[in-house]
C-alpha cells in the first residue's frame, strides 16, 4: 500500500540526485520545506543560498486614524525585495513598537 499516501512522481534531491518518494512503511521519504522568513528569502531549491531581507520602515502616517480595515493602508520598507506577492500575509506581532495607539493597531492588523 501507500501508508503516507506519498505520490512516487514526486522526486527528491533533484537536480543532481532524483530519486522518488519512498512509500515504505517506516522509512517513508522526508520532504524538506522551507518557511519564507527575513532570514530565508530567495532560497535556491535546495533551501541554501538564502538571502535576508529585513523591515526597515513603517509608515502609517497617511490613514492612521481609519476606523475600519477598508481605509487603512500601511506602506512597508525592507532591506532588500522580501520577494512578496500580493495576498501574501505579513505577521509583525507585537515586537512592532513606536506610534500612537491608533498606528499600532494599524501595524499590527488589530483595529481598537
Amino acid at each position: 500500500g501507500n501508508p503516507r499516501r506519498q505520490d512516487s512522481v514526486v522526486n527528491v534531491g533533484c537536480p543532481s540526485n532524483c530519486q522518488p518518494l519512498s512509500n515504505t512503511a517506516g522509512s517513508e521519504t522526508n520532504v524538506v520545506t522551507k518557511i519564507v522568513a527575513s532570514d530565508a528569502v530567495g532560497c535556491d531549491t535546495q533551501h541554501a543560498n538564502c538571502g535576508s531581507s529585513t523591515l526597515t520602515a513603517i509608515d502609517t502616517t497617511s490613514k492612521a486614524h481609519a476606523t475600519t480595515i477598508q481605509g487603512s493602508r500601511s506602506v512597508l520598507t525592507f532591506s532588500a525585495d522580501p520577494g512578496l506577492d500580493d495576498g501574501d500575509t505579513i505577521a509583525l506581532g507585537a515586537e512592532v513598537t513606536g506610534g500612537t495607539t491608533e498606528e499600532l493597531a494599524t501595524m499590527r492588523g488589530v483595529f481598537p
